[in-house]
């Protein structure tokens, strides 16, 4: 009786087919965009590989009691305040104090200092 009624009722709109091509072209760039994220996750993954730690074990492997500044783990457990000569006041109501060991800190400037010596060799190779 109505010819095409169904047809036409049923169609998707004639701007369908040009939104689902302008989807798959924002699809399609966004996957390359992912696909450069990923080449560059593996690129930097093998790149901090190659970085040759001097003390990353050292630090890394050391115990809970060893990285705190051992007079002033003796004083937390005591209980009571910190002793006036572990804390100084550097300006009204700042206080500063040594809590991580000193050896520690030694190790972790050495491998701060070799990680940028490293990281400057790298860029002055080229190497992203």
């Amino acid at each position: 009786e109505y010819p095409g009624y169904l047809e036409a009722r049923f169609a998707p709109p004639p701007e369908h087919e040009d939104r689902l091509r302008r989807l798959r072209d924002q699809l399609d760039a966004k996957r390359a965009e992912v696909d450069e994220a990923l080449k560059n996750v593996e690129t930097r993954r093998q790149l901090l590989q190659s970085y040759p730690a001097r003390h990353a074990t050292d630090i890394l492997l050391k115990e809970p009691r060893e990285i705190v500044d051992q007079e002033l783990a003796s004083a937390l457990r005591s209980g009571g305040p910190l002793p006036q000569e572990l804390v100084t006041e550097e300006a009204p109501g700042v206080f500063s104090f040594q809590l991580l060991d000193h050896t520690l800190c030694q190790l972790l400037v050495q491998e701060s200092s070799a990680f940028l010596d490293w990281s400057r060799e790298q860029q002055e190779a080229g190497v992203p």
